[in-house]
């Protein structure tokens, strides 16, 4: 017959058993910063998600590494607190602000129209939110993919020869005359050694064929986007960083922020913060959804002041996943607008 101590002894050890396959198990579960794709919502926009969940789906919009997709609505009173929590775990991937301008005075305003509340602008000007410039999004995505193209080829040249709107282009060919199947194979070998996704034969084949699908629906996307900058600068929204905060400081002669801002703000240029979806309101056909019914502005009857999307910049945290960013970003402007039917 068992002591009491044994007794004691064997329940620890029970008891130790099946802590480690709790912790095990949600370990394993846990998704990285990439794989958890989120769309955020200042609270000032209307709730449109049902149509954007159903976009995502129809445009198979992610990669197969992309594991979850959600959304947040934040709620007015926690707005800063919901922000800065976030951005303190590296979370969110695309960020959803209106434009409503407010004067700070109705005076100052008639003299200049960056004395004026916006919460786009606060929000970008807060140091510790990191927002992609699109220019910078772009060049970034350009580098990620340049070392999987064949030896001796040039993104930017690759880039330029890519011309979907050509009669007869054939962009699958295209892909696989440029890009090194054996690069991105070893890419995907690099990334996934440990994934418990692929541990048998057919999985890991199957993961690779995947893997070069990533590669070229962002080879794609980066062109798109590419052609956007240069041929619609109109629908990307410039702002100097710090101007918010500069020009509230000189409004309230708060003199030791305006020391502050002054020398932060004058070594800043303007910069493509955000896409503004009024441009795709303007640039759509009847055939088409309106943007509206993806991101709108609460009370608001002015349609001018259609919402802005931001992309976060978490390429440290998230360096292979990033860019996932771009894809649903370019579904959302062929759903709504004209302005990539021609390279369809």
């Amino acid at each position: 017959m068992l002591t009491y101590d044994w007794i004691k002894i064997i329940a620890i050890v029970l008891a130790s058993i099946v802590l480690w396959q709790i912790i095990f198990q949600t370990a394993k579960a846990r998704l990285t910063t990439g794989q958890d794709f989120g769309v955020f919502y200042f609270s000032t926009i209307k709730n449109n998600t049902a149509n954007l969940n159903a976009l995502v789906d129809e445009e198979d919009c992610f990669s197969y590494d992309v594991l979850r997709y959600y959304s947040y609505f934040m709620d007015e009173n926690y707005n800063d607190y919901f922000l800065q929590t976030r951005a303190s775990t590296s979370e969110g991937d695309i960020f959803v602000v209106d434009n409503v301008l407010k004067p700070m005075s109705e005076t100052l305003y008639l003299q200049d129209a960056r004395y004026s509340h916006s919460n786009f602008k606060s929000i970008v000007d807060v140091e510790t939110f990191r927002f992609y410039d699109y220019d910078l999004l772009v060049s970034d995505a350009k580098n990620y993919i340049a070392p999987l193209l064949k030896s001796g080829l040039n993104i930017d040249v690759v880039m330029q020869g890519y011309q979907p709107e050509t009669n007869g282009f054939d962009k699958s060919l295209y892909f696989t005359e440029n890009f090194d199947a054996s690069k991105i194979e070893a890419l995907f070998n690099e990334r996934m050694g440990g994934d418990r996704r692929f541990i048998t034969n057919e999985s890991k084949i199957e993961g690779r064929k995947n893997e070069i699908k990533r590669i070229k629906a962002l080879f794609e996307n980066v062109c798109d986007f590419d052609y956007l900058l240069k041929t619609h600068p109109g629908l990307f929204v410039e702002y100097t960083r710090y101007e918010y905060l500069y020009f509230q400081a000189m409004a309230t002669n708060e003199t030791s922020y305006y020391e502050m801002y002054k020398p932060k703000y004058e070594a800043q240029t303007p910069k493509k913060y955000a896409i503004n979806t009024r441009y795709l309101t303007l640039n759509t056909t009847a055939s088409k959804p309106p943007a509206t019914n993806y991101f709108s502005v609460f009370n608001v009857e002015d349609t001018k002041n259609e919402p802005y999307i931001l992309v976060y910049n978490y390429k440290n945290e998230q360096p292979h996943l990033q860019y996932e960013t771009m894809s649903l970003l370019t579904s959302v402007i062929k759903r709504c607008s004209t302005l990539l039917d021609a390279r369809r």
